[in-house]
């Protein structure tokens, strides 16, 4: 009995070991995961606006562009819940939006992203609706709800020189990062998820 009681504790110590050894052995400033981090982030920034702030610019209500988008689907321009999007939106159609979230969001992230802009949703208790943000006419034009110039998000920065990474492995890393709210440093760094995809790493939660 005393030698298998040996035995066991020898087996949690060398499992200790290597949990020591994995933890320790994590570059902390892994330049791989940093450097996507750092890009990842930045280009996260401009679609959380397109899926949870403003949106894309749409053309103002009494414009000739909104008057003839209604004209050609038969609608009544005072009751129009989408308007198109103006010749300055970096966007002109839902796929090249997509093929943009999917250079920065997992499969996974996106998944849900294109589900709740592209398609809408209902309440788990169904007594609401939620409509899709953006659509495309008949015509492939692209449109934004007019509802969501409303929408704001809280201004918040990340320190990218305070990345460091918690761990990694070979389809998938963590790391924190320091954030600001409103120019104020929040107590805790927040921790992100990167996966790895046939083309890269791709964040896997919002930075909003």
């Amino acid at each position: 009995m005393k030698k298998f009681f040996k035995i066991i504790s020898l087996a949690l110590a060398v499992a200790s070991l290597c949990l020591a050894v994995c933890s320790c052995g994590v570059d902390k400033k892994d330049p791989e995961i940093v450097d996507a981090a750092k890009a990842l982030m930045e280009k996260s920034y401009a679609l959380n606006d397109i899926y949870f702030g403003k949106g894309l610019p749409v053309s103002a209500e009494d414009s000739e562009e909104a008057q003839k988008f209604a004209a050609d689907n038969g609608f009544d321009l005072q009751n129009i819940q989408f308007l198109p999007v103006t010749e300055e939106s970096p966007y002109k159609s839902i796929e090249a939006i997509k093929e943009a979230t999917l250079k920065v969001y997992s499969e996974d992230y996106c998944e849900y992203l294109f589900s709740m802009a592209f398609e809408g949703y209902s309440t788990e208790d169904g007594t609401a609706a939620i409509y899709a943000k953006y659509m495309e006419d008949e015509a492939g034009t692209l449109t934004a709800r007019i509802d969501l110039a409303k929408n704001s998000l809280p201004k918040r920065t990340y320190d990218y020189e305070s990345i460091k990474v918690k761990s990694k492995s070979e389809d998938m890393a963590v790391f924190s990062v320091d954030s600001y709210l409103d120019g104020k440093k929040e107590d805790k760094p927040v921790e992100f998820t990167l996966v790895k995809s046939e083309d890269g790493w791709r964040l896997d939660n919002p930075t909003y």
